[in-house]
């Protein structure tokens, strides 16, 4: 009986042992930080930034200007100087922007197809030139920042004869004056 006992006894000595010993946890590593890279309280300045010049700020509002104004053209039917709705929208386009850009000044070129003669595609192309300027106005763009030309036939973006070409001559062509 003496062995069982001393054998429950080395038994409960080993376990107490393992209980109280038991694996021994690691400390966690702590990373180095070199000094240089401590967090300080200094806040750290952003890179320098030039600021644009007014010569720069000219020049980018005026490339915006030629996005917005002269990216489209306003088209009319042949032999006529009236807007249709598709016009009348574009325009409405170009008004507002105007309206919140009142130091933008346009010309409105005045174009037509070659059919015709010089003198009355000349007069034509005012008479497109006028229409689109005046609604402008309409919607309350200054006239004085609205100035037209007429080219009549002379300037054609299709130079081919036919109708798919003489269509995209009959415009109002906007340029956005520096």
């Amino acid at each position: 009986m003496f062995r069982n006992v001393s054998f429950y006894f080395v038994l409960l000595v080993v376990c107490v042992g393992l209980m109280m010993g038991g694996c021994k946890k690691k400390a966690p590593e702590q990373e180095f930080v070199p000094e240089s890279a401590a967090p300080t309280n200094t806040p750290i300045a952003a890179p320098a930034q030039e600021e644009p010049t007014m010569e720069e700020l000219r020049l980018i509002k005026l490339e915006e200007a030629r996005s917005v104004l002269s990216s489209e053209s306003v088209y009319y039917d042949y032999d006529k100087a009236v807007l249709t709705a598709e016009g009348r929208s574009i325009l409405a386009e170009k008004a507002a922007y105007m309206i919140k850009n009142p130091d933008i000044t346009v010309t409105i070129e005045g174009h037509c197809d070659e059919r015709g003669s010089n003198e009355y595609n000349l007069a034509l192309g005012e008479r497109r030139a006028a229409a689109a300027k005046k609604y402008l106005m309409d919607f309350g763009v200054q006239g004085s920042l609205i100035e037209t030309v007429t080219y009549g036939e002379e300037r054609p973006v299709c130079r081919e004869s036919k109708e798919s070409c003489w269509k995209l001559n009959r415009r109002a062509a906007f340029v956005v004056n520096d």
